[in-house]
């Protein structure tokens, strides 16, 4: 390629090789995950005997639930300038309390759904708790987020492990592992279409041939998702966690509460 110059007419190469270099450095730079990601599965699907299966697949999902879920509520955390490093233990310790009572219950003799939704409903009041106490500390008490959500991560792991005395809590209601392990639909190609109850009577081979479709906890999860991402970008909340998380000077000047506020956060 050449460029011809007004000013004395001469001729002058000009190569691009440099600039095309660059820009693939800058956008290998940018997508450095999702080009390891994209290895990684290469790899996998050429050491493993059954990684590219629905089946594994579905497993990865459901593994990953949890993350998700978790790093959507970290998510407002991270966006004000913070850091929570107790979420997996609160979350821990919530499981912990809520398969206690429901075990409890379920003794008494009361019905699984009542059993259920008060083990939930007690554990979510139980996780706001130490939510509640990050935001004081951080808000109000300008302790660093890493320090004093590192303290809670302690404090809840030890009390998580005292509850169950480090033993797996069992006996819970069958109905929770319809919630957790169950599927919309169930699926023996060719012959049977089931949905929310796998099919029973099934012979060996129609057992190993049955296919779950969409996982429930998958979801459950779509469902906060989708209802934090609405709080997140199009409500008054979302938009002052932006804020925060921009200038906290300048959110305070604009009339924003920032105490209450990241009260508000560190509580989801």
């Amino acid at each position: 390629m050449v460029n011809k110059s007004d000013k004395n007419n001469q001729v002058t190469p000009t190569f691009k090789g440099g600039t095309d270099a660059k820009n693939w450095l800058i956008t290998i730079g940018r997508n450095w995950s999702l080009i390891f990601l994209a290895g990684e599965l290469i790899l996998f699907s050429l050491i493993g005997t059954n990684f590219f299966t629905l089946r594994n697949f579905q497993n990865i999902l459901i593994a990953a639930i949890t993350i998700l879920l978790l790093a959507t509520g970290e998510t407002f955390v991270i966006i004000t300038g913070g850091i929570d490093l107790s979420v997996g233990f609160v979350m821990g310790l919530s499981c912990v309390i809520c398969a206690k009572i429901m075990v409890a219950l379920q003794a008494a003799g009361a019905p699984q759904a009542v059993c259920i939704l008060t083990g939930i409903i007690v554990a979510l009041l139980v996780g706001l708790i130490p939510g509640l106490v990050n935001g004081f500390l951080v808000a109000k008490l300008k302790v660093p987020s890493f320090i004093a959500t590192f303290g809670i991560y302690g404090i809840a792991y030890g009390f998580a492990e005292i509850i169950c005395r480090s033993v797996p809590v069992s006996r819970l209601p069958s109905a929770v592992g319809f919630i957790g392990h169950g599927y919309l639909a169930y699926l023996i190609p060719g012959k049977i279409l089931t949905f929310f109850r796998q099919p029973e009577n099934l012979s060996r081979l129609e057992s190993r041939s049955l296919i779950g479709i969409v996982p429930n906890v998958f979801i459950i999860a779509l469902v906060f998702i989708i209802i934090f991402g609405f709080v997140l970008t199009k409500t008054k909340f979302g938009q002052h966690t932006y804020a925060i998380g921009g200038n906290i000077d300048s959110a305070e000047r604009a009339g924003i509460n920032v105490g209450r506020h990241l009260l508000k956060i560190y509580m989801i």
